[in-house]
Parts: structure tokens; sequence; C-alpha cells
């Protein structure tokens, strides 16, 4: 009112008139909202409002319908790093082929040309059948993103071996700041590093 009063133009309030003001296009702007967490955000946010447990089976209860509702939410989250990460991969993969990231006895992973990620496991559900996994859905329960992301850099890495430093050429890197730095000398080297593999996560 005082702007108004004052012939100025009222504040811009809205998201619209805020990047308006800034110059900033829309189409410049990503948006921070987890379209997968409404669920659990709105049961979390219920439980936030109830009433403390006055029992510990009461509070064990909350406390376990709590942490499944975060694992839902968490694996929805990854899968959709997952998706984002074949969308992003695709101009790549359509040169380089398929990618075989894991081959073991009961698992193989592949990055496919289209840059979709097809996986094969066998559960330990003692049937001993293979399980495909062709959904970013199907990939969370058996694998982190975080390791799968690792393992293919390393089999990029072992495949063409310019793309990454060498192993002994990062040793001898760390051994010479360790001989100007004495304090470093219990650094990590680069040859203690690894990713540690895919997790089974059934």
């Amino acid at each position: 009112a005082a702007r108004q009063s004052a012939g100025l133009e009222p504040e811009p309030t809205a998201t619209g008139e805020l990047l308006e003001v800034a110059h900033v296009s829309p189409t410049d702007t990503i948006s921070l909202e987890d379209p997968y967490a409404g669920a659990a955000d709105s049961w979390a946010a219920g439980q936030f409002d109830a009433p403390a447990p006055s029992t510990e089976e009461e509070a064990a209860h909350r406390l376990y319908d709590l942490a499944l509702a975060f694992q839902d939410r968490s694996q929805r989250t990854e899968a959709r790093l997952f998706e984002q990460f074949s969308e992003a991969a695709e101009p790549m993969t359509a040169v380089l082929g398929d990618i075989m990231i894991v081959d073991d006895e009961d698992e193989r992973l592949t990055l496919e040309r289209g840059g979709s990620l097809h996986g094969e496991v066998i559960p330990d559900d003692e049937t001993g059948a293979w399980r495909t996994l062709g959904s970013s859905d199907d990939l969370v329960e058996f694998y982190d993103p975080t390791d799968v992301f690792g393992d293919l850099a390393d089999a990029l890495a072992e495949a063409f071996p310019a793309i990454a430093p060498s192993v002994e050429g990062a040793v001898e890197d760390t051994e010479d700041a360790e001989d100007a730095d004495p304090d470093a000398e219990g650094a990590e080297s680069a040859a203690d590093r690894s990713t540690g593999g895919s997790a089974d996560r059934a």
C-alpha cells in the first residue's frame, strides 16, 4: 500500500513476476520438485502433526511405517535417476553400442544402444530362475545408482584406457605429494579406491 500511495509499482509476489523482474526466462529455470516424493511427504507431514506416541509399541509401529514410506520415496527417486541417465546417455550409446557393465554368474547388467539399462538377475528366492529387470523400478530393487554409474565408468576406462588417468600415474602423483607434505602420508592412494561393485538390494 505504501508503494502504491507513492506512485510506485507493487512489489512482485508471484513466481512469474519475480522471474520477469529478474529478467529470467521461465525456460531457463528448472524445477526442484520431486514428483515421486509427494506421497511420502504427505504421509510424513501427517505423522509430524500427530500427537507423540504414548507407548513403545505405538512409537515402533509409527517409526516402522515412516521407514517404509521413506524407503519408497528413496526408490522412486533412484528410479528417476536411472531414467534421467538413460535419456542423457542415448547420444553416446548410439555411437558406442551396447556396454556390458556387470557380467557375473547370477547377474548381468547392460547399458543398451538406446541408452536404457537392462538387467537380469537370479534373486535369492531359491527358485534359481532368472528375472529380467526391464524398468527403472525393477532396477532399484537390486542396484544402487551410485554403484551402477561407478561400475560403468570403470568398464569404460578399461575399454578405453586413454579416457581416464592411469592408476600408476595417480599413485606417482600421490607419492610426490606425500614427499612434499609429510602430513599427507596417511592420504589414501588412488590405487586403494574402488567402487565396490553393484549392490544386490533385494
